[in-house]
């Protein structure tokens, strides 16, 4: 089960100062005139409404702001910044929303944060590499598709047990049972 999402995080998956935080939402507008940013969250967004600190990307580093409200809204949530007004958010919106590691929800066995699985090989049953996980595509709440990619192929994995029988995250490996694809 992969508990995160998003499009852009290859690139933060190879810069090591990002590595101890994780993506949990991205701004996608502005709610209301008292300055709420208008949010939609990920999976790794925290169950807890317990956030005091959020980091926003830019393109140089992640900028940490306080929280000063937050509260949920069909399926958004929006989010009050202190030092953020009406008249700044224009600038954030589309930025991502990041968490330290270290406050984000606990995993259980069996779920990795798609930041971590992103970039990783993918070798099938003979040990032959087939690719590397490029993106997750979440289909519906029973399970996620890995897309694998290499030079001339492009394959669709169900992220089920069935199909994905190793996930070493250290190692930067992942093991499929290409057979089972194949029935």
């Amino acid at each position: 089960m992969v508990l995160s999402k998003t499009l852009e995080e290859t690139r933060y998956q190879k810069n090591p100062k990002r590595n101890s935080y994780i993506p949990v939402g991205k701004i996608v507008g502005s709610f209301g005139y008292k300055g709420e940013l208008k949010i939609i969250p990920y999976d790794s967004w925290p169950k807890e409404n317990c956030l005091d600190n959020i980091y926003i990307d830019f393109p140089e580093n992640l900028k940490k702001y306080t929280i000063k409200s937050i509260r949920k809204h069909n399926k958004f949530f929006l989010m009050m910044l202190k030092n953020i007004y009406t008249d700044n958010i224009d600038q954030l919106i589309n930025k991502e929303l990041w968490l330290e590691r270290k406050n984000a929800e606990p995993l259980k066995r069996g779920e990795y944060y798609s930041k971590d699985l992103l970039g990783i090989t993918v070798y099938n049953h003979n040990n032959f590499e087939i690719g590397t996980l490029s993106d997750i595509i979440k289909m519906n709440p029973v399970h996620d598709i890995y897309v694998v990619k290499n030079k001339s192929n492009e394959y669709l994995i169900p992220a089920l047990s069935k199909f994905i029988y190793e996930i070493n995250i250290p190692k930067g490996k992942m093991k499929v049972n290409t057979a089972e694809l194949y029935e």
